[in-house]
């Protein structure tokens, strides 16, 4: 229903903060496309925006991330905008890789052009991933020309750009006179049309990258995480279970509440339409986390009050406070949000498992539990009956 936009693929679908869905660009029998479509997704109707200023080149194979900026003073609002990196296309019969940034400014449909972006720019390139953290969008990969047996255009190179400052930063330890100069760390090999997901968790971001190409046809199927604090990639990272096949273009998703990566269909000379679920939840955990106790012993019979202080604690009526070793022994108690840093508990009866030391974790609103680890110790308490100082 409404301005059906016209077929295409290698476009970007953007969520939006109404939960709209916004479509841009694409390539389809050789035409590449510019135009602004919104899916409304209650009513199930299209609409092509009309947007003030002038709208990227035509291109597909490009990015696109939703920007939300914090209000600079109380006179302002957020401010909310879609960014488009890269590609390849150009005007008319055209072409060439892209490595320009464009704004999409939400609150006046307004395309503006990046003019006097900072930094040493990437490379110009297409089939790409760009993941936002904590106000850094990270480009990773992707491929652009090929300029010889040096450099034949497949790239593992990673990225940082400072969406606020519009900088594109070097590593801290960079120094350009350096024969092997300190760059952010690379993917672990030269990938393009692969999957990355950056995910909230506390006390490090995770970022996940999956499939892609390694090399032309040579197709992937591993899964990297990298320490987003440490911006270092976990080599100790595991995986059980059935791997997909390997695959590029494949859909990606996020479901915060089960904590689990989905991936759906994708190509490695077929399209596959498979949906291949990934469960995170022991590696990146809910947004906060708890980083101390006060007390942090009690008697084993419980009821000691504590205080768990941590970060981003999010308010809800619906908090558990889980007392484990990691093997049989469990209690989880319900627990009192008192502020983003400060949640309040009594400790569980451990009678039936002895004087033991144990871990706390917290679920908030039914997620997942915390991962990162805070110690609380029982000890044996005696009745004063059986004690030898008993008595007048």
């Amino acid at each position: 229903m409404g301005d059906v936009p016209a077929p295409r693929w290698r476009h970007t679908a953007t969520l939006l903060p109404d939960l709209s869905i916004l479509i841009f660009g694409g390539v389809a029998n050789g035409k590449r496309f510019n135009d602004t479509c919104v899916l409304d997704v209650g009513k199930l109707e299209w609409n092509v925006r009309e947007c003030a200023g002038t709208p990227p080149h035509p291109r597909s194979h490009h990015t696109a991330n939703l920007i939300e900026l914090e209000a600079e003073d109380d006179l302002e609002l957020p401010k909310q905008k879609v960014c488009i990196i890269g590609g390849y296309g150009g005007p008319g019969t055209t072409r060439d890789f892209f490595m320009d940034i464009h704004m999409l400014e939400l609150d006046t449909w307004t395309w503006v052009k990046m003019n006097n972006v900072r930094g040493p720019s990437p490379k110009p390139r297409s089939d790409h991933c760009t993941c936002l953290t904590r106000g850094m969008l990270i480009v990773l990969g992707g491929r652009g020309w090929s300029t010889g047996k040096t450099d034949p255009g497949f790239y593992s190179d990673t990225h940082m750009l400072d969406i606020k400052k519009m900088e594109w930063i070097l590593h801290p330890d960079h120094n350009p006179e350096d024969e092997n100069p300190i760059n952010w760390p690379e993917l672990p090999t030269a990938l393009w049309n692969h999957m990355a997901m950056a995910i909230p968790s506390i006390p490090s971001d995770r970022l996940f990258v999956f499939g892609g190409q390694t090399s032309p046809r040579e197709f992937s199927n591993t899964v990297s995480c990298m320490n987003l604090t440490d911006m270092a990639w976990d080599h100790e990272f595991t995986l059980v279970g059935q791997p997909p096949e390997p695959r590029e273009d494949a859909g990606c998703a996020y479901d915060p509440a089960s904590a689990v990566l989905l991936f759906l269909g994708g190509w490695r000379q077929r399209w596959w339409k498979d949906l291949c679920v990934l469960n995170v939840a022991g590696v990146v955990g809910p947004p906060y986390a708890v980083m101390s106790t006060s007390p942090s012993t009690g008697p084993l019979t419980g009821g000691t009050p504590i205080i768990l202080t941590g970060l981003r604690f999010k308010q809800s009526t619906l908090v558990s406070v889980r007392f484990t070793d990691g093997k049989r022994a469990e209690m989880t108690v319900s627990g009192t949000w008192e502020s983003e840093t400060e949640i309040s508990c009594k400790s569980p009866d451990f009678s039936k498992f002895g004087a033991i030391d144990v871990i706390i974790r917290v679920s908030i609103g039914g997620e997942p539990y915390t991962v990162n680890e805070v110690g609380w110790s029982y000890y044996a308490n005696t009745s004063a009956k059986k004690c030898m100082a008993f008595g007048p």
